[in-house]
């Protein structure tokens, strides 16, 4: 029944429960739909969002991936660069050269990156890291190999101990002063007194002092059985557990001792036996350091 306000007339209207009922279902339809409507084009907004904002997502992604693929590209190409460097290295050291890990990995590091699958990558980015420690291992090995050949050389004799002339060779000779026959176990440079006398190659000094035919004599340890002797000094310039280095003044030349001139008797052993100093002179007649 509707019922107007002033002078009009109410008006009714009949309807049936069932007419009713389908009216209300109807409405009920009608709002659940929009509901749906509403809620599909909220979905629609929202997705398109989210679609819109991984898009420039992957954009920076596949832009990362790209640099990153050119980045292991470079370091594949260093790698193996590097590899070729070691074995030239180890060949020129005289190192033994390890075949097996060169196998290993030369194969997996001379493909394109770019052209493999996920686990193909993964594969070879273990094999870089592999390699990466392999060649950390072997430059290790190299690096300690050159400390020590660079000892060796350091602390070898290699120059002669004053500038002059060698007046007495190693080897049998007369004693000037018995006439004798007897071994001379060093070489006699002569020179004017006061030249100096230089360390042959670095060391400790081991003695100082005077010793019987030698005069003052200076003694040097090189380490690794090698030692020098410098006999006849006039002046010693260092002393008793002093570090050395080759082509350091640690002596002058005189004529101390059993020596008829000035000169420096010069002696080399190698584990106590006494070699030939001339085999380990430059071919220069002067010290050279």
């Amino acid at each position: 029944m509707v019922i107007p306000q002033v002078g009009g007339r109410a008006i009714s209207i009949r309807l049936h429960y069932i007419v009713l009922g389908l009216i209300g279902v109807a409405v009920l339809f009608l709002v659940v739909a929009s509901g749906m409507y509403a809620r599909y084009r909220l979905e629609r907004i929202v997705n398109a969002s989210a679609i819109a904002a991984r898009k420039a997502e992957n954009r920076v992604l596949r832009k990362k991936i790209e640099d990153f693929t050119s980045d292991l590209v470079a370091l594949d190409a260093n790698m193996e660069t590097l590899r070729r460097l070691d074995r030239q290295v180890r060949m020129l050291c005289d190192l033994r050269l390890d075949e097996q890990e060169v196998s290993q990995f030369a194969g997996k590091l001379s493909s394109d990156w770019r052209s493999k699958s996920d686990t193909e990558v993964a594969a070879k980015l273990d094999a870089l890291v592999r390699l990466v420690s392999a060649r950390k291992e072997s430059y290790s090995e190299v690096l300690k190999h050159a400390v020590e050949q660079r000892y060796t050389v350091d602390h070898t004799p290699s120059i002669r101990p004053a500038s002059g002339w060698m007046v007495a060779g190693y080897g049998q000779r007369k004693n000037p002063f018995t006439g004798r026959m007897e071994m001379h176990r060093g070489v006699d440079i002569a020179a004017p007194k006061g030249t100096p006398i230089y360390a042959t190659a670095d060391g400790r000094v081991s003695f100082v002092g005077y010793r019987g035919g030698y005069g003052l004599l200076v003694k040097v340890d090189h380490g690794r059985g090698r030692s020098t002797s410098y006999g006849h000094c006039s002046m010693a310039k260092v002393r008793t557990g002093n570090l050395v280095k080759r082509g350091q003044i640690i002596a002058t030349i005189g004529k101390t001792g059993q020596a008829i001139g000035p000169h420096v008797h010069y002696e080399v052993r190698i584990d106590g036996n006494a070699v030939n100093p001339a085999n380990f002179f430059l071919s220069r007649s002067e010290p050279i350091f």
